[in-house]
């Protein structure tokens, strides 16, 4: 008997083995499960008063999965011409993702109604194409908040070679300015997923399992959109007369950015398809006046040469000097810049008029050791540190003999006289940003604490019914000034006539 049962047990294993085993691995090739990756939302940004700035839409998308076309070579040519797309921008999309081959690759992005019909009609003869939904970045205005909130842009094959093992996958997109860029990994959120069984050719037959994306943090800002726009329209009427420029509010009291504008701008919702024409621009509307031109101040930086003289003792608040409308250094000439000059006046005055000559004798009598370390008392000459990625602000400089003597290698003693009279009314070497200006300023006017400006007020987690504060902004004092109460008050004064 058991010689019997040994030899129908071969028999049935040799007949599902050898016989039924192509049935099997058909039955097993139609019914494969696949993971399908469901992109998290961004989080929102919002404004001070809760206003949506940057949030995400629909967006519908054609994608490909690498290993299951390259069983099937006439797909993607029939595609591409599908599409309309570029042979040579398709295989450096599926050379991005060389390393996940399993991973669907977007083609396609915002795809309309009439290329989906033409697809989807299409789709039993192109195994390995998707048609699915995913969360795409859009700015409520295109261009007012452009510098701040930045924009994001396709993963690069360079940053997902370093970001692969945090999640993320080619077609992906990651903030490369801005806020969008500095708060990245706040900003998204966790990928969900759906196991789908798939047939042969890749085609979806029915969703297994589901895990639903987490969207990103919210990050609510410190600045107002009301300020913001008051401040944007104003530079663009500045625009039509050919002008560039910034405009920076701050919160002396604890560095809160009420209002960072820049102009010329661009529109943050097609930064991709204008970045050509953008990066061309000789109006360089990709680069932000606030934070990272760095240009002479002038007169602003008066107020410094002025609390410098009274801390050396070099001014007093009752000093007083006689403007003709210029000075002579040598067979040099630096004249005032009310040509006729303003005659006799004292300290406050010289505040209030913004006299040149007094602040060039100021200036020579402070000397440069002096001038040059309250400058830097003040945050000039480094960056002041705010929320965004360093390479996105200038340092602007505070000259120096050691500077100028390593600036100008082959000339014997570069440093003139000339140098600190220029330093004295914000003028010469010196350059300073908007912002770095309004950092000094404010310093001056909260009794000398030199603040971190920020952005961020703080920021939520909103992936449960109840928002939850991860943070919130908390005074960040990077430096300082250390002056006298009274010499503050009478420069504020000076200001005040």
């Amino acid at each position: 008997v058991s010689d019997w049962s040994s030899d129908v047990c071969s028999s049935d294993l040799w007949y599902l083995q050898v016989v039924k085993n192509e049935e099997f691995l058909a039955a097993a090739e139609k019914q494969r499960t696949r993971l399908l990756r469901r992109l998290a939302p961004r989080g929102e940004i919002i404004d001070a008063k809760e206003r949506v700035l940057a949030t995400s839409r629909p967006n519908f998308v054609i994608s490909v999965v690498p290993d299951e076309i390259q069983k099937y070579p006439g797909v993607l040519e029939r595609l591409t011409q599908l599409l309309h797309l570029d042979p040579q921008q398709v295989a450096n999309q599926l050379e991005v993702g060389k390393k996940t081959p399993a991973d669907p690759i977007p083609l396609l992005e915002d795809a309309d109604i009439t290329t989906l019909s033409m697809v989807e009609e299409a789709l039993p003869d192109l195994p390995g194409v998707f048609i699915a939904t995913a969360p795409k970045r859009y700015y409520k205005d295109e261009t007012m908040l452009s510098h701040v909130l930045g924009v994001v842009s396709p993963i690069s094959r360079e940053k997902l070679a370093k970001l692969l093992e945090k999640g993320y996958r080619p077609g992906d997109y990651v903030g490369t300015m801005g806020l969008e860029a500095r708060y990245e990994e706040d900003l998204r959120g966790e990928d969900g997923g759906q196991y789908v069984a798939v047939d042969a050719k890749g085609h979806l037959k029915r969703t297994l399992d589901e895990r639903k994306p987490t969207p990103g943090h919210t990050l609510q800002l410190t600045i107002d959109s009301d300020l913001q726009k008051v401040a944007h329209e104003a530079l663009q009427e500045q625009l039509s007369r050919g002008r560039t420029g910034a405009v920076v509010a701050l919160d002396p009291n604890d560095g809160a950015v009420l209002a960072l504008a820049t102009t010329p701008t661009f529109d943050a919702n097609h930064f991709r398809e204008d970045f050509s024409k953008l990066n061309s621009d000789p109006l360089a509307p990709l680069y932000s006046r606030a934070t990272q031109t760095a240009r002479s101040c002038g007169s602003p930086f008066k107020l410094i040469t002025a609390l410098a003289g009274l801390e050396t003792k070099q001014l007093s608040t009752g000093s007083g000097d006689y403007c003709p409308g210029f000075i002579k250094l040598g067979n040099r000439t630096f004249r005032c810049d009310k040509r006729a000059g303003h005659g006799h006046l004292g300290f406050y005055d010289a505040i209030a008029a913004s006299c040149d000559v007094f602040f060039y004798h100021a200036g020579m009598n402070v000397g440069i050791d002096e001038l040059a370390q309250w400058a830097k008392r003040f945050g000039l000459g480094s960056k002041t540190e705010i929320d965004l990625l360093p390479k996105f602000e200038s340092s602007g400089l505070v000259p120096t003999p050691e500077w100028k003597k390593k600036r100008f290698k082959k000339v014997k003693n570069p440093w003139v006289e000339g140098d600190v009279v220029n330093l004295a009314i914000g003028q010469g070497y010196l350059t300073a940003t908007p912002l770095q200006l309004a950092v000094f300023v404010s310093a001056l006017a909260n009794g000398g604490e030199v603040l971190r400006p920020q952005l961020v007020r703080e920021i939520r987690d909103v992936s449960q019914e109840k928002p939850k504060v991860v943070r919130r902004l908390e005074k960040s004092v990077r430096m300082n000034v250390g002056m006298k109460p009274e010499h503050q008050r009478a420069v504020i004064e000076g200001m005040r006539r």
